[in-house]
């Protein structure tokens, strides 16, 4: 027969595994971005860190907040539809806030599967640089930036490979109002900044 002592600590024993078995709900986020619609025209495909903060809402279900830094950087100067002179790139790194639902398909554990999708705002700041074409003869080289706000949705994908890993796929409309660069007599630039990321996810 065993010991009260021996028993107790078996009783322990049992009831901390499946603590141990959860993961932290702090996690980390690197991805891949790839701007789509406008963005594509003017934007190289970037990078995105990602804190996360996980909190159960039920047997199937997680919120997560996130913020997010983000960068895309512009493509190779090039010239404006119609313009008798000149070229320009532009460049963008932004702050984002969001909130996400994590939809489980078999229950929150790992491996297993979940749909996502979310709401958040994006801080961005757009740097514009225009300059005159090789051997012109009034040269010049601008740059000129702005800071503007985008409202987010985004819809994806993930999976939960071990309780410490999980990859996800997410494609995120980000749009604003056209926007203003060298003054109100100056072109404005379609803002797009929907993008599509494939990224890692870690919980600590």
């Amino acid at each position: 027969m065993p010991r009260p002592a021996t028993f107790a600590a078996a009783l322990a024993l049992a009831a901390a595994l499946p603590l141990a078995a959860q993961s932290s709900p702090v996690g980390l986020g690197l991805s891949y971005i790839a701007p789509s619609g406008v963005a594509a025209n003017n934007f190289n495909g970037g990078g995105a860190l990602s804190l996360y903060v996980h909190k159960r809402m039920g047997p199937a279900i997680e919120g997560r907040f996130h913020l997010d830094l983000m960068g895309l950087p512009g493509k190779d100067f090039r010239k404006p539809d119609g313009a008798g002179d000149g070229q320009y790139k532009s460049e963008a790194k932004a702050i984002g806030l969001g909130y996400d639902w994590l939809l489980h398909f078999d229950g929150i554990r790992a491996p297993g599967a979940y749909a996502l999708i979310g709401v958040g705002g994006i801080r961005w700041n757009e740097e514009f640089t225009a300059q005159s074409d090789p051997g012109s003869r009034t040269p010049y080289h601008v740059v000129d930036s702005n800071d503007f706000t985008s409202f987010a949705l985004t819809i994806g994908l993930g999976v939960r490979l071990t309780r410490n890993l999980g990859l996800e796929v997410r494609h995120t409309e980000a749009r604003t109002d056209k926007i203003r660069f060298f003054g109100e007599s100056e072109r404005f630039v379609d803002a797009g900044f929907s993008h599509t990321s494939l990224g890692m996810a870690f919980r600590f």
